[in-house]
């Protein structure tokens, strides 16, 4: 995973083909796209911590 910006970017875009997915009633498809883009989420936010505390 790359830059904040990029990762979060990717977060966005499979949390919401996960939404169409489920729209679309193919529940295991967006279960699997909710997790990566939770996983993408979270290393976000973990970026975003890291580089608040290399300020302080």
């Amino acid at each position: 995973m790359s830059g904040n910006g990029s990762t979060l970017q990717k977060a966005i875009e499979l949390v919401t083909k996960a939404t169409e997915e489920d729209k679309k009633k193919n529940y295991q498809e967006a279960l699997r796209l909710y997790e990566h883009g939770i996983d993408y989420f979270l290393h976000a936010i973990k970026c975003k911590f890291r580089s608040f505390y290399s300020y302080m």
